[in-house]
């Protein structure tokens, strides 16, 4: 959980210099780190890194548009922004035109973009109910994960774990019920055989 909110926070980061990045501005990226630098042109050597970087911050972002974990409204606004800030910088552009591994990625996150602005209509004077029903679908289906984690959790209760005693109360009570069973059908003959008799013994009263 440390390592995600680590990533997150550094994803913050880098969206908030590219939000703020100006047209002449130069960037380089180290280790996932986005930041702003004094160099006239961003170095050849950097590209890849800075490639990496820019698809690291989106892609873990779009995570967390899936998540509810904020804001969706501003923080698809704030992606936007960022997206538009690199194609508006004049050294991001030459390396786009030049470089097709670049481009392809740009052309990546930019689908991705309006899959997300279609489908949660950001937009849309709706877009408040829409993500109303969202949060209650989020939170029905935390409670319901809950509540299987408590029911796999109920297990039966060990034989050897049963309270001392258990065997022979049940032994009793299951001594109870033949008893009781074999009571039952001994009553069942001997009245069967007494109206037998009975019948006999009028048969014969009769002749």
């Amino acid at each position: 959980m440390g390592a995600e909110n680590n990533l997150h926070n550094k994803a913050i980061e880098n969206l908030n210099v590219l939000c703020n990045l100006e047209k002449q501005d130069v960037i380089k990226a180290t280790r996932m780190k986005i930041s702003k630098t004094d160099s006239e042109f961003v170095q050849v050597d950097n590209v890849s890194e800075l490639e990496s970087s820019i698809y690291f911050t989106f892609h873990q972002l779009f995570m967390t548009l899936r998540k509810n974990e904020m804001n969706k409204k501003k923080l698809f606004q704030k992606l936007e922004i960022a997206f538009e800030s690199i194609y508006d910088n004049s050294h991001l552009q030459e390396i786009i035109k030049q470089d097709n591994d670049f481009t392809e990625m740009m052309d990546d996150i930019e689908s991705i973009l309006f899959y997300i602005w279609d489908r949660n209509c950001i937009d849309s004077p709706l877009y408040n109910m829409i993500h109303f029903f969202e949060v209650c679908e989020t939170t029905l289906n935390r409670i319901f994960k809950e509540a299987c984690k408590y029911v796999c959790s109920i297990d039966l209760i060990p034989e050897s774990d049963q309270p001392i005693g258990s065997e022979e109360i049940l032994e009793e009570y299951s001594n109870e019920d033949s008893n009781e069973d074999s009571n039952e059908d001994s009553n069942e003959d001997s009245n069967e055989d007494s109206l037998e008799k009975e019948n006999n013994d009028r048969g014969v009263k009769e002749e």
